[in-house]
């Protein structure tokens, strides 16, 4: 009995561990329609972006400093684990592009 009991809690563990290993890599995608940029920021050569209150890496800086405050924009963005989402494609609300930033 205490041999199955143990390669049952082997078992257990390591089904556990999988799924995390699976939930920090499997890359999740979101959407933010028609959002006023709050906040932009450079730390240490990073770019960042707040928008809908949350903060999202802009991987180019050409992109970023084309970003006005004042405008509402589409974006697309994707992250994985717990790393910040990075935007993968931004365009001026109501507009089409197929050019990813």
């Amino acid at each position: 009995m205490g041999k199955k009991v143990k390669v049952i809690a082997s078992l257990i563990i390591a089904l556990l561990i999988v799924i995390y290993i699976g939930q920090q890599s499997i890359i999740h995608k979101g959407k933010l329609k028609s959002v006023q940029i709050t906040n932009k920021e450079e730390i240490d050569g990073t770019f960042y972006i707040t928008a809908d209150d949350q903060k999202l890496v802009i991987s180019d800086e050409n992109t970023w400093n084309l970003i006005s405050e004042e405008e509402r924009y589409d974006l697309q963005y994707e992250w994985h684990g717990k790393s910040l989402p990075v935007v993968n494609l931004i365009t001026i609300h109501g507009e089409k592009s197929d050019t990813k930033h």
